[in-house]
């Protein structure tokens, strides 16, 4: 897919998303994917993933294929504010799996503010 040789996903491989070419496109952007399960116990527990996203499609495509699974789910949360060659370039992605979804409802905003860990309160007696 990149010009290397590799099967990594680039930013020109988003270019190409358009509903005139979609069958090539989907093949092209799968390539590299795994497509089957890895093993019994991976298929007997899937994983859902959520996935929240501003910018940027082909990292979010490259993070896809990453972690991605087939008996897994992925959800992709796209913020209101992105642009919307952001909202359609992952709308013609999403179109390409069976098993990844766009989320109905997007955040009004994407806030990276890192992990911020839970801390109990102590109750007093």
């Amino acid at each position: 897919m990149g010009g290397n040789g590799t099967n990594k996903t680039s930013t020109s491989d988003i270019s190409l998303l358009s509903d005139s070419n979609q069958s090539t496109t989907c093949t092209e952007l799968t390539r590299g994917f795994i497509h089957s399960s890895l093993t019994e116990l991976e298929e007997s527990f899937p994983i859902a993933y959520s996935v929240l996203m501003y910018k940027d499609p082909a990292q979010v495509l490259m993070l896809l294929q990453a972690i991605y699974r087939p008996q897994n789910i992925y959800c992709i949360h796209v913020a209101q504010n992105s642009t919307e060659a952001v909202k359609i370039y992952m709308m013609n992605i999403v179109r390409c799996f069976d098993n990844v979804f766009l989320s109905s409802q997007s955040s009004k905003y994407a806030q990276f503010d890192g992990i911020v860990p839970y801390r109990r309160k102590k109750h007093s007696s």
